[in-house]
């Protein structure tokens, strides 16, 4: 990746920008679910409050994944409805 191009669709970022939790059922992430056909992609900040599967990576790919299934576009949004 060169250093003027956006990540790949897809990417999750889980650590080192992220805020610190406050329990252990608790975390964030940062996902970029969609693309940008002109200048720069924004990443969608999930905080999931509570967590009591434990399934983090789980989470992350259906929250990726809810990004495909708005019923009125054929690409991916930015914001799944559920969220």
């Amino acid at each position: 990746m060169k250093s003027n191009e956006n990540p790949e669709i897809g990417t999750c970022i889980d650590s080192m920008v992220t805020t610190i939790p406050l329990n252990e059922n608790e975390y964030n992430f940062y996902l970029l679910p969609a693309s940008a056909n002109q200048g720069m992609m924004i990443p969608t900040h999930f905080h999931v409050i509570r967590d009591d599967i434990g399934r983090r990576d789980d989470l992350k790919l259906l929250s990726f994944k809810l990004c495909f299934m708005y019923y009125n576009w054929q690409g991916s949004i930015r914001v799944p409805a559920p969220v």
